[in-house]
């Protein structure tokens, strides 16, 4: 029996170094963590748009509850996204015609104030390179108030010849915004 207790004290005095530990761990991650939020939002406030335009919320765009549904925000960033390639005199239908897909990989989004009917606002566009991906930094601000409505990091790849590849006339195209990233 005293062994039994023994037991119960080494596993319940194990258990309090594993939480000690544990809470150790997650003080650790926090730490990490909150300095990582902060830099983020530190680089987005340094972000350096590169394009945007002005759109107005279409009734038919709205949910019941009056708001842009979610679905909309990825169709003003796409839309964004093709007028900032028309400004560069780049046609979409052309480099596909040629063998070249830019195709969404990912996109982490966040939606913060909701727009409204016949709400007018700007969509703004920043772009960076990492290895063979192009992300689009893309923020879309109600002009009423300038208030942050969404953020999307949208992350496009290219398929040259139905192959995951580089893409030179989109290298060449970006080239002045992207730098030597």
């Amino acid at each position: 029996m005293h062994k039994t207790k023994g037991n119960t004290q080494e596993r319940h005095s194990a258990n309090v170094l594993f939480c000690s530990e544990k809470s150790k761990k997650i003080l650790f991650f926090s730490q990490l963590i909150v300095p990582l939020q902060q830099e983020h939002q530190r680089k987005r406030l340094d972000m350096k748009y590169i394009f945007e335009t002005e759109m107005e919320v279409r009734d038919y765009e709205c949910d019941i509850e009056g708001i842009v549904n979610n679905a909309n925000y990825l169709h003003y960033a796409e839309h964004t996204r093709h007028l900032f390639l028309r400004s560069l005199g780049v046609s979409f239908a052309k480099i596909h015609e040629q063998g070249t897909d830019a195709v969404v990989a990912r996109m982490n989004l966040k939606f913060k104030t909701p727009l409204r009917c016949d709400d007018t606002f700007v969509s703004k566009l920043g772009l960076s390179k990492e290895g063979i991906k192009y992300v689009f930094h893309q923020d879309i601000f109600r002009k009423a108030d300038n208030r942050l409505c969404f953020h999307g990091d949208i992350e496009l790849v290219c398929i040259v010849n139905g192959r995951l590849s580089g893409s030179p006339e989109y290298d060449a195209v970006f080239a002045p915004f992207v730098g030597d990233e």
